[in-house]
């Protein structure tokens, strides 16, 4: 049957999919995906009811992205700073079902989030929290018949293993690797950012003449705002990145990252060994006590001032290139 003009468009993708219809129509020269379906029957009834109501997406084709984006503005205003940033960081945690209509999702797809991180018991449950709020807050909106949030598990709250450091011929072998996956790993391991920080980094945060870094959004207070000096050895890299992306250098999910990260380094470590390497090698290397914890964003009652002064970056410099 063919669709009339502008009405929009319904694509069967390929692969093995649970919801393989895809429909999608061209806004003012854009393709908007109004959601992903089990059947043709139910792709032409969720266009039609777009159609009817061009303003307002229907209920079958408002996905968990959309719910977010609404919920946070009305959550936001009783959360601090560092709590907002903590969903967010939570969210990236989703995106893997995120493009699914809300009515489609099971209490599969949720627990299946959870099941496929490999962080700690108290990440697991700030996800967890997440799952609870965007559901509650779907049942209110009647998008959602229950609370997956009250049904999904994260396990016990067992020890997670230490973190240990990078040994020199790991590092060496991530030099030689020269692929996306290494530039984000080696990033870390000269930079000690965590991974979140990372993945927020954007090309405005990149001073390229002064070649140093800052740091917007980080899980702490104290991280925040931070200024890093870029190693000599990841400049190339750093370069090279602002030259590909106007906006975020790694547009690319937390989960996919990690994934990522687990590959090269042979499910030997994770990305936070970055940061707790980087943390050894300054100590080693007797860097100043005071450097290390800026360059790291930990609390230091004799550091107050974020806005470092040329000296003060030179100090913070001359921690970094400690760095081999």
């Amino acid at each position: 049957m063919k669709l009339p003009n502008n009405y929009g468009s319904i694509t069967k993708l390929s692969g093995n999919r649970r919801r393989p219809f895809m429909v999608r129509k061209s806004l003012d020269g854009k393709q908007l995906v109004i959601g992903y379906f089990e059947s043709k029957e139910k792709a032409l009834q969720a266009l039609a009811d777009y159609n009817r109501q061009p303003d307002e997406l229907p209920k079958s084709s408002i996905t968990l992205t959309t719910l977010y984006k609404q919920w946070l503005p009305h959550h936001a205003p009783n959360l601090s700073k560092s709590g907002v940033a903590s969903y967010e960081n939570s969210y990236r945690h989703i995106q893997s079902i995120a493009s699914i209509p809300i009515q489609n999702l099971t209490y599969d797809d949720f627990q299946g989030v959870l099941d496929a991180m490999q962080l700690s018991y108290a990440s697991k449950k700030k996800v967890r929290s997440l799952i609870n709020q965007l559901c509650k807050f779907a049942i209110k909106k009647d998008l959602m018949q229950r609370n997956f949030g009250d049904l999904v598990t994260i396990g016990k709250n067992s020890k997670v293993r230490p973190h240990k450091p990078f040994t020199r011929q790991q590092i060496n072998k991530l030099w030689q690797l020269n692929t996306a996956e290494s530039d984000g790993a080696l990033i870390l391991l000269y930079t000690g950012m965590r991974c979140g920080e990372l993945l927020n980094l954007r090309r405005r945060d990149i001073n390229l003449k002064s070649k140093y870094l800052t740091v917007t959004k980080s899980k702490t207070k104290a991280g925040e705002g931070r200024i890093i000096p870029i190693h000599k050895r990841i400049q190339p890299i750093i370069e090279s990145r602002c030259s590909q992306y106007q906006d975020r250098l790694f547009p690319i999910s937390y989960t996919n990252f990690a994934k990522h990260f687990s590959r090269i380094t042979n499910g030997k470590h994770t990305t936070h060994d970055c940061r707790h390497t980087v943390a050894t090698m300054l100590d080693s290397a007797d860097a100043n006590p005071n450097a290390v914890r800026a360059i790291l964003g930990h609390k230091n009652g004799d550091i107050t001032d974020k806005v470092y002064t040329h000296k003060g970056l030179r100090d913070l410099r001359r921690a970094i290139n400690l760095l081999k």
